[in-house]
């Protein structure tokens, strides 16, 4: 098969074609299925100037700083990426640079975007970042005839038809109120899904624990069949509620700074390197916290105690109050924080946004002077001894 001379370097501009895409459609393959990619880029039978293929800019591609060309490239300039899967696709470094770009487009994109063609017996769910939901094609049993009549028929609807704009509009995830669509989201994962999917399981895990916070918020707790009936089991249970209400939130503090957690969520500008697992597992963990403080109010007002102690239980019981304050507050910033993100990433026009959300838990010192001077004022009676 006869070359034509190479392109010295990218066409800065489409004529006649309905959008503004540099290319119709970019291949990304492994070395070693060279010959199939190029017989099925030849086989198209399309201009070389709307066909991303990298044996064809020898020349322009040269020198470059390959990295960031062809994260360009892969992730804005073409209208479809064919993905050509393969074992050594998989594995390989260079692979992995074009897979990523494309990936971030997809999150950014309503419809297909990447085609994948699988060339072995991989999957596209052994292919990092990819999803086997994708619809893909078997390039073995097609070949490359069929692989170019159906890349053809792709691109000859998007020709034929007018394009819904709306299909272009970049897809954000959304919190998600039912595990059903927590499920579908993780799944589908569009771009900003990982902050969505945290925010999900916070508010369904907050919803699960709702009637325990009105019960707090009541005063109401049921008996735990502890009973105390000294000053001194009143000073200890205090003190001792005290302790493990600052403890709660230093273990909070320590687990919010652990590597574990921050890699979770992948890097500021690689969703795919995020752990769907890890995401929903830490959501989880951070909302015990929240459950652990609202175990401690309830343990204090179970316990059986003289009527004389009953103003030491119920302000010992709201130690817990300001810190739960503290994480209701993040909770509703994350929620608007991810409810805006979509206009913010607009607006940034592709630049990344970092606004970190602070979970702030103090100790409310009024009420533990408050709870100091009502131990005091009992120990100073007759019948606080």
């Amino acid at each position: 098969m006869s070359e034509e001379a190479a392109p010295d370097e990218p066409p800065t501009q489409v004529t006649d074609q309905p959008t503004e895409y540099k290319y119709d459609i970019a291949v990304s393959f492994a070395g070693e299925q060279r010959d199939f990619v190029q017989d099925v880029v030849r086989g198209l039978g399309l201009p070389k100037d709307r066909v991303l293929y990298d044996a064809d800019y020898k020349a322009a591609l040269w020198g470059e700083e390959l990295t960031e060309v062809f994260t360009t490239l892969y992730r804005d300039e073409a209208r479809y990426v064919v993905m050509f899967i393969s074992r050594e696709y998989a594995e390989k470094e260079w692979c992995g640079v074009e897979r990523k770009a494309a990936l971030r487009r997809r999150m950014m994109t309503q419809g297909a975007y990447i085609l994948p063609v699988r060339l072995d017996s991989t999957k596209l769910d052994d292919v990092k970042g990819l999803l086997g939901t994708i619809g893909d094609l078997d390039g073995l049993r097609e070949g490359v005839p069929g692989v170019i009549e159906a890349i053809r028929e792709k691109l000859d609807a998007v020709m034929i038809k007018q394009t819904d704009p709306a299909d272009d509009e970049p897809r954000f995830g959304e919190v998600q109120t039912s595990q059903e669509g927590l499920v579908a989201l993780l799944q589908e994962r569009p771009h900003s899904w990982r902050w969505a999917a945290f925010a999900s399981v916070l508010v369904q895990r907050r919803e699960a624990m709702s009637m325990a916070m009105r019960d707090h918020r009541l005063a109401f707790a049921h008996p735990t069949g502890e009973r105390i009936s000294t000053f001194e089991q009143l000073q200890e249970l205090a003190a001792n509620t005290m302790y493990d209400v600052e403890q709660v939130g230093q273990q909070m503090n320590g687990f919010l700074l652990t590597e574990a957690f921050q890699s979770v969520f992948g890097t500021a500008d690689d969703e795919t390197a995020a752990d769907p697992d890890g995401i929903v597992h830490a959501a989880t963990r951070l909302m015990d916290f929240y459950d652990r403080y609202l175990q401690l109010a309830q343990r204090v007002r179970g316990v059986a105690a003289p009527s004389r102690f009953i103003n030491v239980l119920d302000t010992a019981a709201r130690l817990v109050d300001k810190p739960l304050r503290g994480m209701e507050d993040f909770i509703e910033e994350y929620l608007e924080l991810v409810a805006t993100m979509p206009a913010r990433l607009l607006a940034a026009e592709g630049k990344n946004i970092d606004q970190p959300v602070e979970i702030r838990i103090h100790m409310d010192n009024e009420l533990l002077e408050e709870l100091v001077r009502q131990l005091k004022d009992l120990a100073e009676t007759d019948e606080g001894y």
